[in-house]
């Protein structure tokens, strides 16, 4: 049997809120039904799917089912980890995708203010000229 404890999302609070309602496995927890997992304190509807995936990934591979477990365990559960954590890969790299793109509008905008100051710079003053002897396209023999 593999302790609850291994579970990913499973610390010791939860573990105990767990033990109280007779669940102190991971097999225990794979095999639970959602909305058995619901009524503990600390786990709602969303969160109940991905612990019990989550289990059965760390869970021994022979199932003990109970007569309330029996019907719910489903091979299904284990794609939902993989769904959430595809779900969590596509998001992050349009997080990536938005933060590229919003550095390169801010490179553009620096640029813009560069020339902006240029231009501003250059009507402001005129170029100073430096005393001095001038010069004729003409060469000397």
């Amino acid at each position: 049997m593999t302790a609850i404890t291994r579970v990913a999302g499973i610390g010791p609070a939860m573990a105990m809120e767990l033990a109280k309602a007779g669940i102190t496995t991971a097999e225990q927890l794979a095999t639970a039904a959602p909305g058995a997992l619901t009524a503990i304190h600390g786990i709602g509807t969303r969160s109940a799917p991905r612990l019990i995936a989550a289990a059965s990934l760390v869970a021994d591979p022979v199932r003990v089912d109970t007569p309330e477990t029996a019907k719910t365990a489903k091979p299904k559960k284990a794609k939902t980890a993989k769904k959430t954590k595809d779900k969590a890969q596509k998001a992050k790299a349009e997080n990536a995708k938005g933060d590229k793109k919003k550095a390169d509008k801010n490179k553009a905008d620096k640029k813009d203010k560069k020339k902006d100051a240029k231009k501003k710079a250059g009507k402001a003053k005129p170029a100073a000229k430096k005393p001095g002897k001038k010069k004729s396209g003409k060469k000397k023999k």
